[in-house]
């Protein structure tokens, strides 16, 4: 029996969402993934996210629903932290930290919410 190792996952993860891009594409899908991952040394489970065109992810939804009460930018606000260039494309769970996507490696990175208002405060005012 074969176990199951962070390597091998990834592996399945990557054959599994290049097996997904057809799906997505025949139910007009603008992303259909695995998402968050389980295992043990013998069995795992994925998470499976899906998002029709025009829909946004639920990361988003959060953010927009706590951005005009915490005073933050719209989704899609881009700013720079130490030479790089961001985007916001959601919120963590709590609300109190702000996700955005590098425009350089297309990760996405936690910001603190006040961090976030901080900068956009400084865009609006420079």
């Amino acid at each position: 029996m074969s176990n199951i190792t962070p390597e091998k996952l990834a592996a399945i993860r990557a054959d599994i969402n290049a097996a997904l891009a057809s799906v997505a594409k025949k139910h007009d899908l603008s992303t259909l993934k695995a998402g968050k991952a389980k295992y043990t040394s013998e069995n795992f489970r994925l998470e499976l996210i899906g998002i029709f065109a025009g829909g946004k992810s639920l990361e988003a939804m959060r953010y927009e629903s706590i951005a005009d009460i915490e005073g933050l930018p719209p989704l899609g606000f881009t700013f720079q932290n130490k030479g790089e260039m961001y985007e916001v494309s959601g919120c963590n769970t709590t609300g109190t930290k702000v996700m955005a996507r590098s425009a350089s490696d297309g990760k996405t990175y936690l910001f603190p919410v006040h961090g976030i208002k901080k900068i956009a405060q400084a865009a609006k005012n420079g």
